[in-house]
């Protein structure tokens, strides 16, 4: 359970969105991916379908229009596939640290969650878990035990990346404001040691609006491979093809 929570929570963080019709008694969770990056959706969906969250059914090949280009492809339709998680009332919690301000109909705007959801999400902490739900006990004065597993920030470098030719990764999280990227940044830093930048998308000249996204460094990429190479999906290791480490 653990596992699958720091895996919904890196989704989050990335391209997985809420959703809350007037219909629903319950929010739910989607990804969708465009259909260049189907063998890593597929993955993310088996994921979860193996643990019971989201249906059976393969998600297929689909096709948007639009009446505008996208600001970022210039392109006036997207091939993707898509997959919802099942609408849980235990996921609840979740959903509402993204979106505090959602009401059924409106789901608000996502926002990157507290520090210190992403210190404890961003990784599973086994020791923890091994406590809790074993041994029904935990203090926090027991760090040195914790085994940190990346899958989150794996995960959430699977969902919302872009390899530059420069040696970093662009994390592109466009939907978070400066100061949640700079909190997000700041953590990143202090769980991992990886530095990263905050830069604008430059939309705004395009016709979009303001935002922003992270930048991990060339210097910082040997660190992050090490972490994440373990969880990625065979299709997204060319994002790390090349660094050493």
């Amino acid at each position: 359970m653990c596992f699958l929570l720091s895996a919904l929570f890196g989704s989050l963080l990335g391209d997985m969105n809420g959703s809350w019709p007037k219909s629903q008694l319950n929010p739910y969770f989607s990804l969708s991916q465009g259909e260049v990056h189907s063998a890593y959706l597929l993955y993310l969906w088996d994921f979860f379908c193996t643990r019971g969250y989201t249906t059976k059914l393969v998600p297929n090949a689909l096709t948007r229009y639009f009446y505008k280009p996208f600001i970022r492809s210039y392109s006036l339709k997207q091939d993707y596939r898509q997959f919802t998680i099942i609408t849980l009332v235990s996921l609840n919690w979740l959903f509402f640290y993204f979106y505090p301000n959602a009401i059924r109909g409106d789901v608000g705007i996502k926002v990157v969650p507290s520090n210190d959801l992403l210190f404890m999400y961003l990784c599973i902490y086994v020791f923890m878990y091994l406590c809790i739900y074993v041994f029904n006990t935990f203090s926090f004065s027991y760090p040195r035990y914790w085994m940190a597993i990346p899958n989150g920030i794996a995960i959430f470098v699977m969902d919302d990346r872009t390899r530059l030719l420069i040696g970093g990764i662009r994390l592109n999280t466009h939907s978070f404001t400066y100061s949640e990227l700079n909190r997000l940044k700041e953590v990143l830093l202090k769980m991992y040691g990886l530095v990263c930048t905050i830069h604008s998308t430059n939309e705004q000249d395009r016709g979009g609006k303001v935002s922003y996204y992270l930048y991990v460094t060339t210097n910082s990429m040997p660190c992050l491979a090490k972490l994440i190479s373990p969880y990625l999906d065979p299709s997204m290791l060319y994002k790390i093809r090349g660094v050493t480490f």
